[in-house]
């Protein structure tokens, strides 16, 4: 137990005086004093080792805080700032190094240099759901992530659309590529360049904008993401009005803009090339704090999986009947023509029976839903 704070120095003076007279035992004077036994026993050790002032309490300053800084340990704080003002205290002790500053005396160091903004707090959306597929990696390649950032404007008034890819595991930033338009062939192109030099991964989250989905497909299935599977790729959405969900790269997007769209204007080749430095830093210098202030650049390796172009013609099991979906999204059963969806024009999809009656709808290894043939019809699986 502590002290009494009245008078505290005085009873340490007549706790250690009443124990050298040993009128008491050590037990009994710390009963007196309502003190336990081993703070007893400290408190002589102290007035053994220094008397009478070695009772008074010891300063609580810290040995080493911003002001007992080196000089030039202050500067080299100040300039890491000014040359990445987004980045954190955390960040910046990284980069600086072994014998760097405790991360309190560089906050400290930003703070008083007046380079640090204050954040309001937001609430946290306890109710929020989480994703559809609840598809969470485990190791790189697992799971990408693509999304447009919000578009702006250079100075002819042409609309730049930066579309972002990247790795969720190692956060590796695969593109950063503006776009005329958001279309869904434009974005197959970066894709295409992407799997060339990284391989493929098993899984690529979006959000429900085009062209990654569609509210007027079989599960929102578009050309881009039935091209995904035909690759052996599985579509993975976040719940609809949830950007929170895909919050790492989210938040890589607020980084963008904030460094790149207010000082890039003036033309799209030069944008592009601002932002190519952009991601290079991102990837190769910038320590992030869920790598353990590693660089993406230093835990990516590529996929195993390696691209070897489009998929000509889908392999299905040996007993599986195959049919060619028509340019306007239907296939044929039986002289039947029984609409599936226009994104699936071109490829061959599968029936497997499970009775006489009715089939189990394949696309590749991604099942699609059920088709009926006593109605002939086709019944999508839940999204």
């Amino acid at each position: 137990m502590p002290w009494k704070e009245s008078l505290k120095l005085d009873q340490r003076y007549q706790f250690v005086n009443e124990s050298k007279r040993k009128i008491y035992s050590h037990k009994e004077l710390c009963e007196k004093y309502n003190i336990s036994r081993v703070t007893g026993y400290k408190w002589l050790e102290r007035f053994d080792q220094g008397g009478y002032p070695a009772l008074e309490d010891a300063s609580r300053k810290p040995h080493n805080n911003a002001s007992q800084l080196s000089e030039e340990a202050i500067i080299q704080i100040i300039q890491l700032k000014q040359a990445h003002p987004p980045w954190g205290a955390k960040k910046l002790q990284a980069l600086m190094g072994a014998g760097a500053p405790s991360l309190s005396s560089v906050n400290r160091i930003l703070e008083k240099a007046g380079l640090v903004k204050k954040r309001r707090k937001r609430r946290i959306d306890t109710s929020a759901h989480t994703m559809r597929n609840r598809i969470k990696p485990e190791a790189v390649n697992d799971v990408w992530t693509v999304d447009f950032k919000g578009w702006w404007v250079d100075k002819s008034r042409n609309r730049l659309n930066p579309l972002t890819v990247r790795d969720e595991m190692s956060r590796y930033l695969f593109a950063a590529e503006l776009l005329p338009r958001q279309t869904g062939a434009l974005v197959k192109e970066v894709f295409q360049d992407v799997f060339r030099k990284n391989g493929l991964p098993k899984v690529i989250r979006s959000d429900n904008g085009s062209p990654f989905a569609s509210s007027k497909s079989i599960l929102g299935l578009t050309k881009l993401s039935a091209w995904w599977i035909s690759l052996g790729i599985l579509p993975d959405r976040i719940d609809p009005g949830k950007p929170y969900q895909n919050g790492g790269h989210e938040r890589m997007h607020l980084d963008i803009k904030k460094e790149i769209q207010p000082f890039h204007r003036s033309n799209m080749k030069r944008v592009q090339r601002a932002l190519n430095n952009w991601r290079k830093e991102f990837n190769t210098i910038r320590p992030h704090e869920a790598l353990n202030m590693q660089t993406p650049d230093s835990v990516y390796c590529k996929s195993t999986r390696r691209y070897a172009g489009d998929i000509d013609e889908l392999i299905y099991p040996l007993g599986t009947e195959i049919r060619k979906v028509s340019n306007k999204g239907e296939i044929s059963v039986k002289g039947n023509r029984i609409f599936l969806s226009e994104a699936l024009a071109g490829y061959c999809i599968g029936l497997e029976n499970t009775d006489i009656q009715k089939h189990l709808v394949w696309f590749g290894n991604f099942h699609l839903g059920l088709l009926d043939l006593s109605l002939y019809k086709f019944y999508p699986r839940e999204k």
